[in-house]
């Protein structure tokens, strides 16, 4: 068949499918399809999208202020290879209220990017995600996008700790125990305090209480009665160091009796008189898995028919048979003794079962297909389809000759990954479905060989990168390397997500995957079958089979291979100007380009140079009655979810604390003492050490009180009203603030210059903004109280910061053209690793203290196999752990952690 008359053949299957499908149920496909037919309409809907996964390594997960983020980004296909579609990659740090406090965009380059961000003292210390994502991969949900954990403490010696304890009761009152104190330790006492309950970034109650003498605080307060997403306590303590203490708590709601417990049925549903595994995964309130439940199922009659208990995060399963017209009910008891009755799901008298048995030590999956008599009785024949990878790989009859039908599948026909197994009926309809896991064993084989079996301090370290494949021959791979002192940092969590659980695991299942290391660490005997209850019970989906057949109508963001710049050139009444000449320009640095708009108005600017934070103008050449719309960066949804990881500040155990700060060690290596830099010596990376400066300041004077921050009513009221208000309006809610001078912050970009806040230009700048603008263009809008220092002394102003909904930092529009800020790209800085000089006794010294001792994000090994490595370890004692991990970008990936040793010189 051409090819021409293939697209045909698609596309009158494609509109079949489309006009001939019921309006509600489950799709269905025409009577006369062949099984062939839909095998290739999934391939060929697979090949369309090509799904992107993204993995990012962190070179550690805990940071402090003053620390920088290293990462490296690896963006692979469905098969595992270098993405090619995408050049684009964005980073977003996330904080616990669901703001994104930093964003980057980022090139990749044959599936591969690195970059870094600075952990500034800006970010409140705290619980952090950092979000990774191309924009093909929107169209797909976020819940595709990668994300991770990580924690933020402050620098210095200013720490607060926090021990916290709450009660919440069945009529939603909290009752909130607070202790305030330090590392000395000393009680913070006497403290003036910020308290505002959020639920996200609203604000739901404010108080304004002081600790007592020994730093303790009670906050009591009621919730609302209606459904909270992310409930936590926003503390800002009010005193000399405000900014240093800063805090944000996340308060668990989590109640034994509001317990989660499903019931999964293996097939998807019990049937009368077949003997049928059940699944089931007990989640908490904080979307958790609880860890201990067990319990007893009983019939109508209370007979006990099962047992169960849970295995590992709140999953496990057990086997009964149930018969016709009998309802069950499961009494579980949770690990603090509390019981609750939970139904099982009905029980049907027609279906089919779909049970699989994958054992490790056999090349073969065995799946056995039970039915009840009614189906037995029609002699029908049905379909069994096999994918992996979204394609294809399997296709079977079966015919329900006798009970029960057996199928016995090699294994090496997918590759390693999440298997999707689905039986269809003649129609094509879909009846049951079962996911199971493979594991052909080919992740690379990554081996790291030392020159020295212990090593000094301020010695020399040589590594040799060696990795293979299965077969033992040598892989060509693009890797990178983490190496962190242990005792700076807690050493990676063997359970947390790698390259491998990302790839092969995550990206497959709904939601959140709980340790997802557990199931790929062999020194976990049980691995194999909790890995079988996970497939089993988050795995488990209702047979909507619709979106496998229906085209390809959720595409609507497009894959960025490269930046590019696009809009619409308009007259007066909005209409589309076609074939006129569009001019983008930029003064620093200079360059012009020129470009046409299509017939529908629309235009195009690719292959721009490089471009760090520079402003441009797009206008029309012919520029009299013709406007120019430029389509801005729309950022995703920040939908984090329920998430109540506890700060490392919050009821910290001495070792959190060590870790931390760092003060559980500081010797050095015999002999070396610990003397300042002298001016001018380089510190690290570009940084050097500065003469001492005494700062003669006035005396501290403390910011007048917030009064002007609002809350979720006001803005709630403000929106919708009989007429929204203006920003301006909004503002003198609470009161006249006409007179005062305005620091406005649109989208993080300053309206105005900071130096020129004062002038009358300014002024008139600002309060335009605001009385142009209404809260229907507003996303967030917050108010600070502060100083400005000028001339005439102290005054008073505000800092207002507000995001807005084209999130273009103001109104950006201009007369004839479009004044237009791209989003600048993020590169990498080099990681500075010191080098040092044997026997130099006259180089100055300090304490190197590294928590990332190395980090490269270009570990290349060459055609044999291999690449080296080579850095100085610190002044500390102790071990490192190196994490490298990556691939050969071309259908195989590895990860390796191992640990070298720090002793004193003999």
């Amino acid at each position: 068949m051409g090819r021409k008359h293939s697209y045909l053949y698609c596309f009158i299957t494609l509109y079949l499918v489309l006009n001939l499908l019921p309006i509600a149920g489950i799709c269905q496909a025409k009577k006369t399809d062949r099984p062939g037919d839909i095998v290739a309409t999934l391939n060929n809907k697979s090949k369309h999208q090509n799904t992107e996964k993204l993995y990012v390594q962190l070179d550690r997960s805990w940071y402090k202020h003053g620390d920088t983020l290293w990462y490296k980004a690896y963006l692979l296909n469905r098969n595992l290879s270098a993405s090619l579609q995408s050049g684009l990659i964005y980073i977003e740090l996330i904080n616990d209220s669901s703001r994104v406090v930093k964003r980057q965009m980022i090139k990749a380059n044959g599936g591969v990017a690195a970059g870094d961000i600075e952990i500034k003292r800006k970010f409140i210390p705290g619980t952090y995600t950092l979000r990774a994502y191309t924009n093909w991969m929107r169209n797909f949900g976020i819940e595709k996008f990668f994300s991770c954990k990580i924690n933020i403490a402050p620098s210095g010696n200013n720490y607060w700790l926090i021990n916290e304890h709450h009660t919440f009761d069945k009529n939603r009152n909290v009752n909130m125990q607070l202790h305030f104190g330090d590392l000395t330790p000393k009680n913070i006492g006497f403290r003036d305090m910020q308290l505002n309950v959020l639920d996200g970034t609203d604000i739901l109650l404010k108080k304004s209480a002081i600790t007592d003498p020994y730093g303790n605080l009670n906050y009591k307060f009621k919730l609302p009665d209606k459904k909270l997403d992310h409930v936590s306590l926003q503390i800002e303590d009010m005193g000399r160091d405000a900014d240093l203490h800063k805090f944000i708590l996340p308060v668990s709601l989590n109640k034994t009796e509001n317990t989660d417990l499903q019931f999964m049925p293996e097939g998807g549903s019990l049937l009368a008189g077949l003997p049928t595994k059940v699944g089931f995964k007990a989640v908490g309130e904080d979307g958790t898995g609880v860890t201990e439940i067990k319990g007893v199922v009983y019939n109508n009659a209370m007979q006990q028919v099962a047992s169960f208990k849970s295995i590992h995060m709140g999953m496990g399963l057990f086997t009964f048979t149930p018969k016709a017209g009998e309802t069950y009910t499961a009494k579980v008891v949770f690990k603090d003794t509390i019981t609750k009755n939970y139904a099982l799901p009905a029980v049907k008298t027609s279906g089919i079962i779909l049970q699989v048995k994958n054992l490790s030590n056999k090349d073969t999956l065995e799946l056995q297909l039970q039915a009840t008599p009614d189906i037995l009785a029609d002699g029908k024949n049905y379909t069994l389809i096999g994918m992996a990878r979204d394609s294809v790989c399997y296709t079977g009859s079966v015919f329900f000759k006798g009970m029960p039908v057996v199928k016995a599948i090699p294994k090496k026909l997918f590759a390693t990954g999440v298997i999707k197994f689905i039986l269809l009926d003649a129609a094509n309809d879909p009846l049951t479905q079962r996911l199971v896991f493979i594991d052909q064993n080919d992740e690379l084989n990554i081996k790291i060989s030392s020159n020295k079996p212990v090593y000094n301090t301020r010695d020399s370290v040589s590594l040799q990168v060696y990795v293979t494949d299965t077969a033992g021959k040598p892989v060509k791979g693009n890797f990178s390397l983490a190496v962190t002192d242990n005792g700076e940092v807690k050493a990676p969590d063997v359970n947390a997500e790698n390259i491998a659980t990302r790839m092969l695991l995550t990206t497959d299942l709904k939601g959140t995957i709980e340790e997802p290391g557990y199931y790929f660490n062999k020194s976990h005997a049980d691995r194999v079958e909790v890995l079988d209850n996970l497939l089993l019970t988050q795995g488990w989906v209702s047979y909507d089979f619709k979106k496998c057949l229906e085209p390809d109508g959720n595409i609507q963001y497009k894959a960025e291979d490269q930046l590019r710049i696009t809009g619409k050139a308009t007259n007066i009444f909005d209409g589309s100007i076609a074939d006129t000449r569009i001019q983008l320009k930029s003064e620093i640095p200079v360059f012009q380009m020129e470009t046409q708009t299509d017939k529908k108005g629309r235009f195009e600017f690719s292959d721009l140079p490089d471009m760090d934070n520079i402003d441009l103008m797009i206008q029309a050449v012919r520029s009299f009655n013709i406007g120019v719309k430029v389509d801005e960066f729309e950022p995703p949804e920040v939908k984090m979810g329920r998430s109540y990881s506890t700060p490392w500040f919050v009821n910290s155990d001495s070792s959190y604390v060590n870790y931390v700060t760092g003060i559980h060690k500081v010797s050095l290596a015999p002999g070396v003492n610990a003397v300042k830099l002298k001016p001018g010596e380089e510190l690290e990376h570009g940084k050097r050490m500065l003469k001492e400066v005494v700062i003669n300041r006035h005396k501290y004077r403390p910011p007048p009180p917030v009064r002007l921050a609002l809350d979720e009513e006001d803005v709630k009221n403000a929106r919708t009203g009989a007429k929204p208000l203006t920003l301006m309006e909004l503002l003198n809610l609470k009161e006249n603030i006409n007179s005062m001078y305005k620091l406005l912050i649109v989208d993080e970009v300053p309206l105005v210059p900071f130096n020129s806040v004062t002038s009358s230009d300014a002024r008139f700048t600002v309060d335009r903004w605001l009385e142009y603008y209404t809260t229907n263009d507003i996303i967030d809008f917050r108010v600070e109280r502060m100083f400005l220092n000028t001339k005439q002394g102290e005054l008073p102003a505000l800092r207002i910061y507000v995001t807005t909904n084209a999130h273009n930092g103001g109104d950006m529009t201009a007369v004839g053209g479009y004044a237009y800020r791209p989003m600048p790209f993020s590169y990498p800085h080099k990681f500075y690793s010191p080098r040092y000089k044997v026997n130099d006794k006259d180089a100055p010294v300090t304490v190197d203290k590294r928590s990332t001792v190395y980090w490269s994000p270009e570990v290349i090994t060459d055609d044999a196999g291999k690449a080296n490595v080579s850095f100085y370890t610190s002044d500390q004692l102790g071990t490192y752990t190196l994490n490298i991990e990556g691939g050969n970008m071309s259908g195989n990936i590895g990860h390796q952690s191992q640990q070298i040793r720090i002793i004193p010189k003999q």
